[in-house]
């Protein structure tokens, strides 16, 4: 089990422009955590963790969040939880979620306006329920409302790991567009191992057919 740690989490922020943006003018920011290794919230020792969007922060610690617009907490099975589960919580009552239950998306879906978007406070995730169960990695999405009162769509990345006895959420990253505009999540690029395994077999299936050819 992991100490709580009262040092916010160090988050990359980037500018996506061009195709990654519903509009021409606007952007997607975009925040990978820990350099992609993500915070993690373990449901053994009650750890939440807080995030502000707008400025990038992550902490296990509220008071390290100043403004925190989400919150993340792992619930393990107990007495009173016969599953195990996960809460994400908005402290201001903005929008949050997709269809009201925080179902799970995928690379390639797109988050705006269509979206049944819902004003509860807290979501609860389930194992099992929606797309989500342990072992799995996700993209929930949310709204925020930015300084100017213009709400803004976006999504987070959430890997949901555990068993029977512990579980764990891990925010990986982030983003949102800052026009107010919708937004696309991403399709992840081929590793370049995965490029170099598909040339390497393409030259032997190649090879293999000259051959066959030349007898």
């Amino acid at each position: 089990m992991r100490p709580k740690s009262s040092f916010a989490a160090t988050s990359k922020s980037l500018l996506l422009l061009g195709a990654s943006a519903a509009t021409s003018s606007g952007a997607v920011v975009y925040s990978e955590v820990n350099g992609g290794a993500g915070i993690t919230a373990q449901a053994s020792t009650d750890e939440t963790i807080y995030l502000n969007v707008l400025t990038s922060t992550t902490s296990l610690n509220v008071a390290d969040v100043s403004g925190y617009q989400i919150q993340i907490t792992p619930i393990g099975i107990s007495a009173s939880a016969v599953t195990n589960k996960f809460e994400v919580g908005h402290p201001n009552g903005q929008l949050l979620g997709y269809t009201g239950l925080s179902q799970k998306l995928n690379p390639g879906d797109t988050v705006d306006g269509s979206l049944e978007f819902s004003t509860a406070n807290i979501r609860t995730i389930t194992d099992g329920s929606l797309g989500w169960s342990l072992g799995t990695t996700g993209y929930m999405a949310f709204t925020i409302v930015s300084d100017e009162e213009t709400t803004l769509y976006g999504w987070m990345e959430l890997s949901w790991q555990g068993d029977d006895t512990d579980s764990a959420i891990t925010l990986l990253s982030y983003a949102y567009e800052d026009t107010g505009a919708g937004l696309v999540i991403p399709i992840p690029e081929p590793t370049s191992a995965a490029l170099l395994s598909g040339c390497g077999a393409a030259f032997a299936a190649r090879r293999r057919r000259r051959g066959k050819i030349a007898a």
